[in-house]
């Protein structure tokens, strides 16, 4: 999302267990932008929370979302919610981008040497 790629985007919600009629790259990125980093009027149109999912249920209506993202948008949301209490809007792809690249950068390494992420042992098989 840092670099605007939506087709590699989209190729990852589908990775990672999306499903939805048409595969629109555009709701897939809108949703995706929603939830993840920013709820302002050029990520909805102007359109409350509720208005803007049935907008883009309706373009492309999905079947199934990857559990894993439940909770990373639970506190996207929340972290901006608080901001925006404060008069303070809030994208946090721009804070946890960087953060998230030198992560997997770092992992990516580890997988490259032959270690497991979760038990940092060589793999066996």
């Amino acid at each position: 999302m840092m670099h605007g790629d939506k087709a590699t985007l989209k190729k990852l919600a589908i990775k990672g267990g999306y499903k939805s009629k048409y595969y629109d790259e555009d709701v897939i990125w809108n949703m995706t932008t929603f939830g993840l980093d920013q709820d302002g009027r050029n990520v909805t149109g102007g359109l409350n929370f509720q208005q803007f999912l049935d907008k883009m249920y309706k373009k492309d209506p999905w079947s199934k979302t990857s559990d894993a993202i439940i909770i990373p948008c639970r506190v996207s949301i929340m972290l901006r919610g608080i901001g925006l209490t404060l008069n303070h809007p809030v994208s946090v792809l721009k804070v946890w981008g960087p953060i998230a690249e030198k992560k997997l950068a770092e992992w990516n390494a580890k997988i490259e040497r032959g270690y497991v992420l979760s038990q940092e042992r060589p793999f066996t098989s």
